[in-house]
């Protein structure tokens, strides 16, 4: 894949997109820098020109990236320079890197020239309505330039965040009873309705690629699902969606599913060869909904399928044990229990959408299932450190014995039990906070 990256000053692909881009290098896709005022002459503090000139190279050198595009636009001048002239310069770069994807700053960056960057960007991307000969871009990106995007005073235009606008694609959201348009961009469509109920018949847009998350999940004992609300959901209403997306021709059909369908405590580096071996009702019913999406075919007869067994999620409007452990510590109510030493695979929302996107757009994933992690595997020591570290606080140097505080449980729920009462507490907690699942993404990165 052809990637550009226009900045307004040499820096800025570094500051802003260096690690992804050499990890994009990495495996094998072609990253361009288009940098518009390459001469930053406007720095206080700035080198000789030849010494910024081999600075350049030698930062694109170790990042593994092509020689960059020079511009010779006025530094912090960009306001004065007519749109047009910035807006072709960008197009010529667009055509000659043939880039499919383009990453650039935040329009609201502090930088008078980020945001005339961005803006002039935004133009250059429509390029390929404008000319036949240009391939369809793919997406452009924002990215954060420390000291410059978190700079922007609070009402300044949009805040940024980190997303995507996909040239190209129309979005439509089918969700249940209870979530807001408020929640989604205002160009994307929502249909409000139960997955049980699901028919294309009451979308009014043609269809051609479905994401399934839909799926109901026990976040804890108390709110588990009914066996009959687990299979009616996660099982049924997926071998509906699937003949539906036959019936009207669906091009690409992607299931979410979870890598708990491995199970826990194998000791071993999970991948998609493991025999899967769920041990609960949700990873039970997600595997059986797998069969019917790899089975998936359009009209042609072609599959369709692809299935995305996903690691821990977090990020924004996360739920679950994490949340409840975050606020733990959070209120000072958390000891560790046992060494820690237990391993978690996890990935971040905005690394799952884009797992999303690339999936969407290479045809070699139909028909196949992928294990979508962040490439890294944890001990829940490690997390715990981290979320204490981000918090401002010390961890604890103690910790509570694991086989104390099951025993303890253990007797704590027995009680309860006696008394025809299920308590909120119980082993099941321990079960879970030192579960051991170690899943490697390597297939999917490759």
């Amino acid at each position: 894949m052809n990637i550009l990256v226009v900045v307004a000053h040499p820096d800025d692909e570094v500051l802003g997109f260096g690690g992804t881009a050499h990890k994009m290098a990495l495996i094998g896709h072609k990253v361009t820098t288009c940098i518009l005022a390459h001469r930053a002459d406007a720095r206080k503090n700035r080198p000789s020109y030849d010494e910024l000139m081999r600075n350049i190279k030698k930062a694109h050198e170790i990042l593994g990236i092509e020689e960059p595009i020079l511009g010779d636009f006025p530094n912090i001048k960009f306001n004065a320079i007519p749109h047009i002239e910035i807006v072709e310069f960008i197009e010529n770069a667009i055509i000659k890197t043939e880039a499919q994807i383009i990453f650039t700053h935040h329009p609201n960056d502090v930088n008078i020239d980020h945001c005339y960057t961005s803006l002039a960007c935004q133009a250059a991307a429509r390029l390929f309505q404008r000319r036949d000969t240009v391939p369809r871009l793919k997406g452009l990106y924002y990215m954060e330039i420390l000291s410059s995007t978190d700079w922007a005073f609070p009402g300044r235009l949009n805040q940024f965040q980190p997303d995507t606008f996909n040239a190209g694609y129309n979005i439509i959201v089918y969700a249940k009873d209870g979530f807001q348009e408020k929640d989604i961009p205002e160009n994307i469509k929502l249909y409000i309705g139960d997955i049980r109920n699901f028919s294309f018949l009451n979308i009014k847009e043609k269809i051609d690629y479905v994401i399934h998350m839909a799926g109901v999940i026990g976040l804890n004992k108390q709110s588990a699902p009914s066996k009959e609300e687990y299979e009616e959901i996660n099982i049924y209403a997926t071998a509906k969606l699937v003949n539906q997306c036959q019936k009207h021709n669906v091009q690409r059909l992607l299931f979410f599913s979870t890598i708990n369908v491995y199970g826990t405590g194998c000791m071993k580096i999970i991948d998609e060869n493991t025999m899967p071996n769920p041990s609960d009702l949700y990873s039970k019913t997600k595997l059986k909904a797998e069969k019917y999406v790899l089975n998936a075919k359009n009209i042609e007869g072609k599959l369709i399928g692809t299935v995305l067994r996903i690691a821990t999620v977090y990020g924004p409007y996360m739920k679950g044990n994490y949340v409840d452990l975050i606020r733990a510590i959070a209120r000072k109510r958390f000891i560790p229990i046992g060494k820690g030493m237990n391993r978690r695979t996890l990935i971040y929302i905005k690394d799952l959408a884009q797992a999303v996107m690339k999936t969407i757009e290479n045809e070699i994933s139909i028909g196949r299932i992928y294990n979508v992690t962040d490439g890294n595997i944890y001990t829940l020591k490690e997390i715990i450190n981290e979320i204490y570290n981000a918090l401002g606080k010390k961890a604890p140097k103690i910790a509570l014995p694991e086989n104390l505080v099951r025993y303890s449980l253990r007797f704590y729920e027995k009680i309860f039990n006696l008394f025809g009462k299920d308590p909120k507490l119980g082993e099941y907690l321990i079960n879970k906070y030192t579960e051991d699942i170690a899943v490697s993404g390597e297939r999917f990165i490759k």
